[in-house]
C-alpha cells in the first residue's frame, strides 16, 4: 500500500468520531488539527503532537497565522491537491480549518457544526468558495 493510501485508510478508521476541541481520541472526540496529527502519526509518516491548547473560536481573535505557520514547518506547500495531503481553508481572516484530501474535491474532515469526522467535498458547504492551501508530507519527516 502506498503512503497516500495508508494515510487515507487510517483517516477512514476515524469516521463518526465526534468533534471535540483540543482532542484526538478515536471514537470519542477530535478537532481538525489534532485528528490530522494523530492520523499521520498512526500511519507512521509524521511525528508531532500539537500541545498548545486553542479555544474553539481562536481564529476569531488571533492575528497570527498559527495553523498555517505550523503546517509550513511540518509539511511542504504544493500548488495542487494530492491524495493523503492536507487542505487548509481560510475561515474568517485566518487559515484555520484542515481537512485530509482523499481525491479532490473529496475530503475527510471534522467541522464543528457537523459534529463528526465525515467524508465531505470542498466544492460544497461549508468549504465551497473558501481560500485554500494544499500541503503534502515532505520527503524527510520528523519532529519540527
Amino acid at each position: 500500500m502506498d503512503l497516500s493510501s495508508q494515510i487515507i485508510a487510517e483517516a477512514e478508521t476515524w469516521l463518526g468520531t465526534p468533534y471535540h476541541v483540543n482532542a484526538a481520541v478515536k471514537g470519542v472526540g477530535a478537532d481538525c488539527g489534532r485528528w490530522i496529527a494523530a492520523v499521520y502519526r498512526k500511519a507512521g509518516v509524521l511525528e508531532f503532537e500539537p500541545t498548545e491548547h486553542w479555544p474553539g473560536d481562536w481564529y476569531f481573535h488571533a492575528r497570527e497565522e498559527r495553523y498555517l505557520d505550523l503546517l509550513t514547518k511540518l509539511m511542504e506547500e504544493v500548488s495542487s491537491p494530492e491524495p493523503g495531503g492536507v487542505a487548509l481553508f481560510k475561515v474568517g481572516k485566518l487559515f484555520a480549518h484542515a481537512a485530509l484530501i482523499v481525491e479532490w474535491p473529496g475530503l475527510i474532515h471534522v467541522w464543528r457544526v457537523n459534529e463528526v469526522i465525515q467524508k465531505a467535498r470542498a466544492d460544497q458547504w461549508p468549504l465551497v468558495k473558501r481560500e485554500v492551501k494544499w500541503f503534502r508530507v515532505r520527503a524527510t519527516v520528523g519532529k519540527p
